[in-house]
């Protein structure tokens, strides 16, 4: 599959990140993810997935249209337009990442675990000091080092 140069941009942006906190993406073998029997476009259905393993695990799915997904400790999903994905990768991997913390008070958190999730917050990315990527902290983060890790903030 051809991959246009706003993805390719992405992608040397995201090992670029990658190596400057010594976590270089695993290979990309979906740059060419289509087999020779598949009709043309398929290609264009298909996304490319750049992993950054540590912690925490970034995966960035980086789709054919519409806002890429970058997936935190496999849980967490930001839905970010591709001219921030690499700030945002950036903001996670350089520890700017906070936890901002749903519920108040102790009746709010005994309904947060009678609802299934103990830790009810979001994930919290600021990038360029104006534009913020949200998403909540579901249940099986909540056993993450490192989101318990993060700074916490209100709201």
């Amino acid at each position: 599959m051809a991959v246009d140069e706003e993805t390719q941009a992405t992608v040397r942006g995201l090992w670029a990140v990658g190596a400057r906190y010594g976590r270089p993406p695993a290979p990309v073998p979906e740059v060419d993810p289509w087999e020779a029997d598949d009709p043309p476009e398929a290609a264009a259905r298909r996304r490319l997935v750049v992993v950054l393993e540590g912690s925490p695990v970034v995966a960035v799915q980086l789709q054919a249209a519409g806002p890429d997904t970058v997936r935190v400790e496999d849980t967490v999903d930001l839905e970010v337009p591709r001219q921030d994905v690499v700030a945002v990768v950036d903001a996670l991997l350089g520890g700017r990442a906070r936890r901002r913390v749903r519920s108040q008070g102790p009746v709010a958190h005994v309904v947060a675990l009678v609802l299934g999730n103990p830790l009810p917050s979001e994930l919290e990315v600021v990038v360029d000091g104006d534009r913020t990527y949200r998403a909540p902290v579901l249940v099986l983060a909540a056993a993450s080092g490192w989101f318990h890790a993060l700074p916490t903030t209100r709201g």
